[in-house]
C-alpha cells in the first residue's frame, strides 16, 4: 500500500490518518488482490455506503460513533492507497465514483462479488447488517432444551429404577457415539480391570483393578459403599480417605 495517498487527503488530521490507515489495512485484506479499475470504484461505494463490522469490534460507517467513516473522499483515498499500483490518484477515483449520467456503470455482479468477499472473510462479522459466515467459525450455541412434562415424568420413573439413570460415551473412527438412559444399565466391562454389574435390586458389584467394591444403592438416601483392596491383584497405588468436614 502507498499510505502517502491517505496523508495527501487527511492533511493535519492525525485522527483521520490513524483511522483511514487502519481501514486501508483491513480493505487490503478484503479486496487488495482484485486489481480491477471498475472494482476500485465499486469498493469506494461499498466503503462509503455500507456498514462493516469486524470481529475485533472495529467498525466502518457505524452511525455517529467515533470511528465512523469520513465520506466519499476518504473512501477514495483508502482505495487509492490499496490499488496505487494502477496509477490512479484518489481525486480521479472520487470522480469515477460520481460518474456522469451517460457513463456506463460496472456490472452489478461486481458489487455483489466484492460484498461476498467481505462477507466470507474471517475478520468480518457484519456487512450492512448482513451476518458474515465462514466455515471456520464455530456454530452458534443452541439454548438448552426445555424439558417437557412427559420427559420429566419419564425421568422421575427412571429414578425409581436402579440403574435407570446412566450415560455412556464412546469414540469410533466415524465419530462419537452416545447412549443415555436407554433402559436400565445392567453391566459394563472395560478390559480386565473395570467390571460393573447389578447383582440385585439396588445392589451393585464392581471390580476396579485390584479392588472389589460393593454398593447398596437405596431409592432414597446416600449409597453404602464397601471397598476391599488387593482382592483381585497386587495393590497398585494408594488408598486415601478424605477427612470429614
Amino acid at each position: 500500500m502507498n499510505l502517502a495517498r491517505i496523508d495527501e487527503y487527511v492533511g493535519d488530521s492525525e485522527f483521520d490518518r490513524v483511522f483511514l490507515t487502519e481501514v486501508a489495512k483491513r480493505v487490503d485484506a478484503l479486496w487488495g488482490h482484485v486489481r480491477d479499475e471498475a472494482a476500485a470504484r465499486v469498493a469506494v461505494g461499498i466503503l462509503y455506503l455500507d456498514t462493516l463490522v469486524f470481529r475485533d469490534g472495529f467498525k466502518v460507517n457505524h452511525g455517529w460513533e467515533a470511528n465512523s467513516f469520513v465520506g466519499v473522499d476518504g473512501a477514495a483515498a483508502v482505495m487509492a492507497a490499496v490499488w496505487d499500483w494502477m496509477g490512479l490518484d484518489w481525486l480521479m477515483m472520487k470522480k469515477r465514483f460520481r460518474p456522469g449520467p451517460g457513463e456506463p456503470q460496472p456490472p452489478q455482479s461486481l458489487h455483489d462479488e466484492l460484498r461476498g468477499m467481505a462477507i466470507r472473510h474471517p475478520s468480518v462479522v457484519l456487512v450492512d447488517d448482513q451476518p458474515a459466515r465462514w466455515p471456520h467459525w464455530p456454530a452458534p450455541e443452541r439454548p438448552p432444551p426445555v424439558e417437557s412434562k412427559a420427559a420429566m415424568r419419564r425421568r422421575r420413573r427412571r429414578l425409581k429404577v436402579p440403574g435407570g439413570i446412566w450415560r455412556l460415551f464412546a469414540q469410533t473412527d466415524s465419530g462419537p457415539v452416545h447412549f443415555e438412559n436407554q433402559g436400565a444399565l445392567k453391566e459394563l466391562v472395560v478390559g480386565n480391570w473395570l467390571h460393573v454389574e447389578q447383582v440385585d435390586d439396588g445392589v451393585w458389584w464392581m471390580r476396579v483393578g485390584d479392588m472389589r467394591i460393593s454398593v447398596q444403592a437405596p431409592r432414597n438416601g446416600s449409597p453404602e459403599v464397601d471397598v476391599e483392596r488387593g482382592f483381585y491383584d497386587v495393590v497398585q497405588g494408594e488408598t486415601k480417605c478424605a477427612p470429614d468436614e
